[in-house]
C-alpha cells in the first residue's frame, strides 16, 4: 500500500510539476486547498483511530481505506412467513371457574364440582402460520389451527352426568359402587397469537382463542359407562399468555364464553394452566 501511495505521489508531482515543497504529510485532517501561489498541491492526511487515509489534490479528495469489518454485507432477512406443525403443546390442569346453579332446585347441591388436580388438560396446534411484525423478526403474529381436550374429574364419585328434558343432571349410573366419575370436553379451535421475543431464546405470548365445541361425554370406570351429553357450548372465546424459555415455558389459558349452551347446564367457565413446549 505504501509502495503505491509513493507511485501515485511521484506521478502527480511530475504532472503537476510541482516542487518537493509543495508536499506536504499531516497527521490530522487539513484544510481546503486553496491553489494559490505558495501553497500545497498536495496533501496526505492519515487519521489513526480509523486507519483511514486520504490524498487531496487540487481540492479532490481521495479516500484510501480498508473495509470495516462490520460493512460486510448484510445478511439476507429471514423469512417474514412461515410455518410450524404440531406446536404450543399445552399440558396442565383444568378447573371450572364461577359455577352458578341459578337455575337448579336446591335440592341437586353442586354437582358440578371438580377436584382441580385431578382434572386434565391437553392442546396441540397442529399447525400454524407466523407472519413477522419487524425487521428483526422480534414481534410476530401467529394464526393456527388447534386440538383441546379437556378431561374434568368430579368431587362426587358415586354419580354421573346425564340429560333429563335438555337440561344436564346428576344421574345414577345404574351400577352399584361407581369410581372415578368424570366428563370430558373435545374442541377445535383458531387461534391467533401475538408473539415478542424479549431476549434470545425467550418468549412471551397472548393469544385471543376461538373454539369451537366437537363433543362432551360423561364417563365412570368400574363399571366402565360412557354418555354423550350434547350441549356444548358451540363457540367459545378464551384468553391466554404463556411465557418459555428454549420452548418450555407456563401458560394460562381462561374461557369468557361459558361451557354449556344457556339453560342446558350450569354457567361456568373453564380455565387450564401449566406446563408447555410452545416453540
Amino acid at each position: 500500500m505504501k509502495k503505491i501511495i509513493l507511485c501515485c505521489v511521484a506521478l502527480a508531482a511530475a504532472f503537476a510539476g510541482a516542487s518537493a515543497q509543495n508536499f506536504i504529510i499531516q497527521a490530522e485532517p487539513a484544510d481546503t486547498l486553496a491553489g494559490g501561489p505558495g501553497e500545497s498541491l498536495m496533501v496526505i492526511r492519515h487519521c489513526k483511530e480509523s486507519s483511514r487515509m486520504a490524498i487531496e489534490i487540487g481540492g479532490i479528495d481521495i479516500s484510501l481505506a480498508s473495509p470495516r469489518p462490520d460493512s460486510a454485507a448484510v445478511k439476507p432477512l429471514r423469512a417474514k412467513r412461515y410455518m410450524t406443525f404440531l406446536s404450543k403443546n399445552e399440558l396442565g390442569f383444568a378447573a371450572l371457574t364461577g359455577t352458578s346453579y341459578g337455575a337448579y332446585a336446591p335440592g341437586f347441591g353442586p354437582f358440578l364440582n371438580t377436584e382441580t388436580f385431578r382434572s386434565f388438560h391437553f392442546s396441540s396446534q397442529l399447525v400454524g402460520v407466523n407472519f413477522a411484525l419487524n425487521r428483526k423478526r422480534t414481534l410476530s403474529l401467529e394464526v393456527g389451527f388447534q386440538f383441546t381436550i379437556d378431561d374434568y374429574r368430579l368431587s362426587s364419585s358415586d354419580r354421573m352426568l346425564g340429560r333429563e328434558e335438555g337440561q344436564i343432571v346428576p344421574a345414577d349410573p345404574y351400577e352399584p359402587d361407581p369410581r372415578l366419575s368424570k366428563f370430558v370436553t373435545t374442541s377445535v379451535g383458531i387461534p391467533v397469537r401475538l408473539l415478542y421475543e424479549p431476549g434470545k431464546h425467550w418468549n412471551l405470548a397472548l393469544t385471543a382463542y376461538s373454539d369451537f365445541g366437537t363433543g362432551i361425554t360423561s364417563v365412570t370406570r368400574s363399571p366402565h359407562i360412557t354418555r354423550d351429553l350434547g350441549g356444548l357450548r358451540g363457540y367459545q372465546f378464551g384468553v391466554g399468555a404463556s411465557v418459555s424459555y428454549h420452548g418450555f415455558g407456563l401458560f394460562v389459558r381462561y374461557n369468557v364464553s361459558p361451557l354449556f349452551r344457556s339453560g342446558v347446564g350450569p354457567e361456568c367457565h373453564p380455565l387450564s394452566f401449566g406446563v408447555g413446549i410452545l416453540w
